[in-house]
């Protein structure tokens, strides 16, 4: 299975907020989504426990069956790493998701056990199916955060949120930066869509160029409107970098033989 996703993606709270699951798809389609991030479980502040359980599977197979992969995500805290595992690891493994996000946010501050702790329940449940981690854009502003706990993740996804530029213009790449010095190969930004104007979203994203894994994900559909969707809809996100490279060097192979002939 993948490592990690490639191409647009988009986070979803409530999938029935989506409208039907054919409605959800086209509207996926036309923003070229390649990918969704579902909400299947969230133990923070608030109401706990599973979510989306009775929508999952209508919901994510239309997905699947309109070629746009499924990676649900989940907010853990310590203490609750088998209600993790159960609704949100097994659950996507159960319905054949492509894999998981984990969304560790404040209560690991200071707790490198407990986030060593959670990342290997979730390797042993998640099986081949691969895993990425999603917290805090930019690791130096978070320095009791055990980032390097999680970087046994298959990707990593730094929440780079910054539409009015408070953090300044190099926020989001000082940010996908820094989780790749944390440890993470793999690197996937999400930024944010949510009431956003078509021009910040532009610019966000251009802020976080070059995307050099493929992918990228928006927070969220829920608070996506109209200009929004199309703005993300207009972005034509690059192959990932190994592509790239693989392209690279075979125009400069076949340049190079072509000059040899010729001489």
């Amino acid at each position: 299975m993948a490592k990690s996703p490639k191409g647009k993606g988009m986070f979803v709270r409530n999938w029935t907020a989506t409208g039907t699951p054919a409605a959800a798809v086209e509207k996926a389609r036309r923003a070229g989504l390649s990918w969704v991030s579902p909400l299947y479980g969230w133990w923070g502040s608030g109401t706990k426990g599973a979510r989306n359980v009775a929508d999952a599977a209508k919901y994510g197979q239309a997905f699947k069956d309109a070629g746009i992969e499924v990676w649900p995500w989940c907010y853990p805290v310590p203490g609750r790493e088998q209600d993790v595992i159960t609704h949100c690891v097994a659950r996507a493994r159960a319905l054949k998701d492509h894999g998981v996000i984990l969304d560790p946010e404040a209560e690991y501050r200071k707790k490198p056990k407990a986030a060593a702790e959670l990342m290997k329940l979730a390797r042993a449940a998640a099986g081949s199916m691969a895993i990425g981690v999603s917290s805090y854009g930019y690791t130096k502003y978070h320095p009791t955060f055990p980032f390097e706990a999680f970087n046994g993740a298959d990707f990593g996804v730094p929440q780079v949120y910054d539409l009015k530029d408070t953090q300044k213009a190099d926020y989001q790449r000082k940010g996908i930066d820094s989780w790749r010095d944390a440890g993470f190969d793999i690197v996937v930004p999400a930024l944010t869509a949510a009431s956003a104007s078509y021009d910040e979203i532009l610019q966000e994203y251009r802020q976080a160029e070059p995307i050099e894994d493929g992918a990228v994900i928006w927070w969220d559909w829920q608070t996506t409107q109209g200009k929004e969707w199309q703005a993300i809809g207009e972005i034509d996100l690059p192959g990932d970098r190994w592509g790239g490279l693989v392209v690279a060097v075979l125009i400069a192979g076949v340049g190079y033989w072509l000059w040899k002939r010729a001489g």
